[in-house]
Formats: structure tokens, C-alpha cells, sequence
């Protein structure tokens, strides 16, 4: 189970080594990404409240973008991050990344 807490949300995971953007995607829920999913940009950043565990490692464009300081240590890109398909995790939205047609929660 995949709960986005700025959205009030939760998905459900279906296929191991899906993306979390895969994931939304499917779930018919719109999310910032820029580039297309491609990890060239830090658009569909997200912050893991809980179970980071539950993810894959992160990817070389991550690993860039953390070397460079665009994405803070909690942070992960939605279009690279791949979860378990039994993964319980629960993420926020940062506000610079939020689509200005939702309504998200603080």
C-alpha cells in the first residue's frame, strides 16, 4: 500500500519494480513530471515519511541529482524510485512540486 499523505491517497502497488509515477499513472492520478519520467529533471521529487525500506535503490540520475543537492536526503524522484509489490510506504509532496489543480494537505 502506497499512501500519499499530501494528497489523502492511497494506492495500491500491483506489479513489483513498478515506479511510483508507473504506480500513480495507473491509478489515474495526475503528478508533476517534466521530462517525461526519463529522471532528468526533479519535478516528480516525493519525501518518504515511512518505509524506505520497501523501495529499490536509488538510481545513478538520483544518486546525481543528491550530489548536487536537489533532492534532500528523505528525498526520491517518482519516476525512478521503484517499490516492492508489498511495499507499505507513505510519502508527501513537496509544495515547490505540487500541481496547482489539486488540493493537497499539509
Amino acid at each position: 500500500m502506497i499512501q500519499i499523505l499530501s494528497l489523502n491517497k492511497t494506492l495500491v502497488a500491483t506489479t513489483e519494480g513498478s515506479t511510483l509515477l508507473e504506480i500513480a499513472f495507473e491509478h489515474n492520478l495526475d503528478w508533476k513530471h517534466a521530462c517525461g519520467g526519463k529522471g532528468k529533471c526533479t519535478t516528480c521529487k516525493f519525501r518518504i515519511q515511512k518505509g524506505s525500506e520497501n523501495t529499490y535503490a536509488e538510481t545513478d540520475a538520483e544518486l546525481h541529482y543528491r550530489a548536487l543537492n536537489t533532492l534532500l536526503a528523505d528525498e526520491r524522484l517518482a519516476c525512478q524510485c521503484k517499490v516492492r509489490a508489498t511495499a507499505e510506504i507513505s510519502i508527501q509532496i513537496p509544495k515547490s512540486c505540487r500541481l496547482p489543480h489539486l488540493h493537497y494537505f499539509d
